[in-house]
């Protein structure tokens, strides 16, 4: 099936499989990184920047 698809689309397989691997590593680091900067953080520090989230009417575009 990707060998299919990736001769139809003119892509490398061995392109797809790199970008694909990589892309799951930046997921996976994604958690650890946050972990790391939320143990850096400052609760008294950034409690005035809170503010309670706005309702926005969201407006249905018909093109």
């Amino acid at each position: 099936m990707l060998k299919s698809w990736c001769k139809k689309k003119k892509y490398s397989l061995h392109k797809l499989i790199a970008s694909v691997s990589g892309e799951k590593m930046a997921a996976l680091m994604t958690g650890d990184y946050l972990a790391l900067r939320a143990k850096r953080g400052n609760r008294e520090v950034l409690s005035p920047c809170w503010i309670k989230p706005v309702m926005v009417n969201l407006v249905k575009v018909i093109g």
